[in-house]
Parts: C-alpha cells; sequence; structure tokens
C-alpha cells in the first residue's frame, strides 16, 4: 500500500510484521516528543493534544484491519479508548496470529502471494 493510504483502509486484513511495522511511525512522533521535552516540563498542549489524537485515530485504523485478521469485529478497536485496556490491546494485538484460512475481511497476504 501506498504510504498514507495504508492508514485509510478500514477493510482487510493485516498480519502481525505489517501492523508492527505500520505502528512504528504512529508512535515515534510521540515517544520523540515526550522524550525531548526537558525534565519537569510539558510539551506545549496543543501539539500534544493534537498528536495524541492523530495517532489514537490511525492506531485505530491498524487496530481495525489486525484485528480482522484474527477473527474478530473491528468494533473491538473501540477498546483502545480505554486507559490502560489500550497497552494490553496493542500487546495482544502484537502477538496473536492470525487465521491461516479466508474470512469474510479477505485472504492472508500469505493465501494471496501464493495464489
Amino acid at each position: 500500500m501506498a504510504l498514507l493510504e495504508q492508514y485509510q483502509v478500514l477493510w482487510g486484513r493485516q498480519e502481525r510484521k505489517e501492523f508492527a511495522v505500520e505502528l512504528v511511525p504512529v508512535v515515534l512522533p510521540l515517544a520523540l516528543l515526550y522524550g525531548f521535552t526537558p525534565e519537569g516540563q510539558v510539551p506545549p498542549l496543543w501539539l500534544a493534544s493534537g498528536l495524541w489524537l492523530l495517532a489514537t485515530a490511525l492506531v485505530a485504523v491498524l487496530a481495525v484491519r489486525r484485528l480482522h485478521d484474527i477473527g474478530r469485529s473491528g468494533w473491538y478497536a473501540l477498546l483502545l479508548l480505554v486507559p490502560g485496556l489500550s497497552a494490553l490491546m496493542l500487546l495482544a494485538l502484537l502477538v496473536l496470529p492470525g487465521l491461516p484460512c479466508v474470512t469474510r475481511h479477505g485472504a492472508t497476504n500469505r493465501l494471496q502471494a501464493t495464489g
């Protein structure tokens, strides 16, 4: 998929490796913002809030496709809005294997590649 197009598509499936690779550019700006903020200070509220909202929306899109790959409804991505539960959910999405068969959301990338 094209660079920004991958964050716009809610249908289809996404394997673990693809999910992890696409998660990095979403999380990295937030990590850099807080990592380079001097100790005892906070980044500007507008910048931190804007990046957080953007990151949450993009992670939700990625999570929907990953949930499809493990055979779950994309609506479970709403759990990302629950503090504390979101980190556990992201960890689960990174660890759980996808279903090897064709689901209502399509075939895995491996099945599509083999024909």
